[in-house]
């Protein structure tokens, strides 16, 4: 709030697409980080949206891993909505979600066919549990949703998200530490560690910029 107070946020009116500066795979530490640049409007919900003609419509998505979101595939994920889960609102009764707020944004957006940007917060392999990172992972489409009980036994509803075509590819496997990487000087991807949601973004390039031979 100080840095907006001294108007140094950037992107504050930005709504739908990729927002100016942010690449595919931008890894941030802090929730207050994808507010300052326009990322995710939201400090703590995970559903942002706009109001377009007097309809809610969502602009982007934090994957906290609160929630018992799915993914199907490295392209497509299934994403419970807001509100009714006992882990985020403690000592509150749960109760049905209700088609409302981000909810209603997100089946507005499926309706409209606007793009959401989907930002994935994980934790860093082996570390501290609040050492998390949030990366970009690109804008998806809602292709539909539906209600169904959940493992509290209240209803939810749950959406599907497709990644939109011509972005970049993401690796989605989790990084396992040197010490189990490392054998005979050589690195070997330990094949029983993967992840289909992000936790740690591996580059394609020498970081080294040749001066290690691995």
């Amino acid at each position: 709030m100080t840095l907006k107070n001294q108007k140094k946020w950037v992107n504050c009116g930005w709504t739908f697409g990729h927002v100016p500066g942010v690449e595919i795979g931008g890894q941030f530490r802090f929730r207050a980080e994808l507010v300052t640049i326009g990322l995710h409007h939201q400090f703590i919900k995970g559903i942002s949206y706009v109001n377009i003609d007097k309809k809610d419509v969502a602009t982007s998505i934090v994957d906290s891993g609160r929630y018992e979101n799915e993914a199907i595939s490295s392209e497509t994920f299934i994403y419970v909505g807001q509100d009714g889960n006992p882990k985020v609102y403690v000592n509150v009764r749960v109760e049905d979600q209700k088609l409302e707020g981000g909810n209603l944004a997100l089946k507005n957006s499926m309706d409209m066919g606007c793009p959401v940007r989907v930002i994935c917060g994980r934790q860093r392999v082996k570390s501290e549990k609040s050492d998390i990172r949030y990366t970009y992972d690109g804008l998806y489409t809602v292709t539909k949703y539906w209600e169904e009980r959940a493992s509290t036994g209240k209803y939810v509803f749950k959406f599907e998200l497709k990644r939109n075509l011509g972005q970049p590819k993401l690796n989605h496997e989790v990084v396992p530490q040197p010490s189990s990487l490392v054998k005979e000087n050589h690195f070997h991807v330990n094949k029983e560690k993967k992840s289909i949601m992000q936790s740690e973004f591996v580059v394609d390039y020498d970081v080294s910029q040749g001066k290690e031979r691995y």
